[in-house]
């Protein structure tokens, strides 16, 4: 698992662009599938965090259908994009 694309960057240089991300590369599949797993299961975890709030009084009831809306939405959408990952 490297970076492509990491010789862009003038030798000495001591700074990199502010966006420059450069290109994952992994070899490994096992690895690569164990990588998303857990970066699926720690975003989950963040949005169910979230959740917690879901029974709090809120100022206003658009604020309220707003949290719970996002709240489910950053809980949900990290697994099923895991599981369209495996199923590519």
């Amino acid at each position: 698992m490297g970076l492509e694309g990491s010789d862009d960057i003038a030798p000495g240089a001591e700074s990199v662009p502010m966006f420059y991300a450069g290109r994952l590369i992994c070899d490994d599949m096992e690895r690569a599938m164990l990588l998303l797993l857990h970066a699926s299961a720690i975003a989950t975890l963040f949005g169910a965090i979230h959740c917690i709030a879901w029974s709090f009084e809120f100022e206003s009831l658009t604020e309220k259908w707003l949290w719970r809306i996002s709240s489910l939405t950053i809980t949900c959408i990290p697994p099923v994009l895991f599981i369209c990952w495996l199923l590519v």
